[in-house]
């Protein structure tokens, strides 16, 4: 029997006077996506969070910062008062509320409001089971800027973020609550992709804390400690929305999104906090 040819010289007659294409170049890898770009970026995407299912109703007391007397808060980069921004927020955010079942009561609807002694009081008549603050923040030093009708405009972009304040003032199952709604509000607003603020304006006047970025515990001096988070008989939290100065950060809160996110944060936020009482 004739044995086989050696297969290198099969190959060899096989392919005799048959052009062979040269070897395709291996192709270029995929390049990784882009990372997502952080808030307050423009583009930077929320998410707005599923709404938890089950979950007891709750009577909330949505008290928009400000609007007591000539006392509107800060002007943003955008020359706008800080009491309408709290206004619109709480607006939006009593809705969304009350379509998932919760009893809102807002301590005011107009830029003219009551007292922050009326408004603690308004809450204890209603039975609330909480207070929300709804306030924006203005930090550091700031310069101006022009807009195109000619208003000049304070702007600093050095400190974005949320923060929510608390008290640590009273007995200990009361600040416990306020210490849990603060937690749950900044967890989920954090997963939603708000960016928390870092704290370095807050030297001598907050406290942060490492186990949850963007919860700040009032350190005024006593006498000037905040009147609504350290009164009020049920647990109270203000949320700074954002820095009303940072050129990126103001014009954001002015988008539709930006309000539904916050609002599904804020709701999932209180169910993670009715659960835990």
């Amino acid at each position: 029997m004739r044995s086989c040819a050696p297969l290198a010289l099969l190959a060899a007659a096989c392919t005799a006077g048959v052009p062979v294409a040269a070897p395709e170049p291996p192709s270029a890898p995929e390049p990784p996506p882009a990372a997502p770009l952080p808030w307050p970026e423009e583009g930077a995407a929320l998410r707005v969070l599923a709404a938890p299912v089950g979950g007891l109703p709750l009577t909330v007391f949505l008290d928009s910062g400000h609007g007591v007397g000539t006392n509107s808060g800060n002007t943003s980069c955008l020359c706008l008062d800080e009491q309408d921004h709290n206004l619109r927020v709480a607006a939006h955010l009593a809705a969304a509320l009350e379509a998932r079942g919760h009893r809102v009561l807002c301590s005011r609807t107009s830029a003219e409001g009551p007292s922050y002694d009326t408004r603690i009081q308004a809450a204890r008549q209603v039975g609330a089971d909480l207070i929300l603050g709804l306030h924006s923040d203005a930090r550091g030093g700031m310069q101006l800027r022009s807009l195109e009708d000619g208003r000049e405009c304070p702007w600093n972009d050095d400190n974005p973020g949320f923060a929510v304040l608390w008290s640590d003032e009273g007995e200990e199952g009361p600040v416990a609550a306020r210490h849990h709604l603060a937690q749950a509000v900044a967890a989920r607003l954090a997963e939603a992709g708000f960016l928390p603020n870092d704290g370095d304006e807050y030297a001598g006047i907050y406290q942060g804390e490492s186990g949850q970025p963007g919860v700040f515990l009032d350190r005024h001096e006593p006498r000037r400690r905040i009147k609504m988070l350290r009164r009020p008989p049920m647990p109270a939290i203000i949320v700074e929305t954002h820095h009303a100065w940072d050129r990126r950060e103001e014009p954001r809160w002015q988008e539709e999104v930006t309000l539904q996110a916050f609002d599904a944060a804020l709701i999932a936020a209180l169910a993670d906090w009715e659960r835990g009482r």
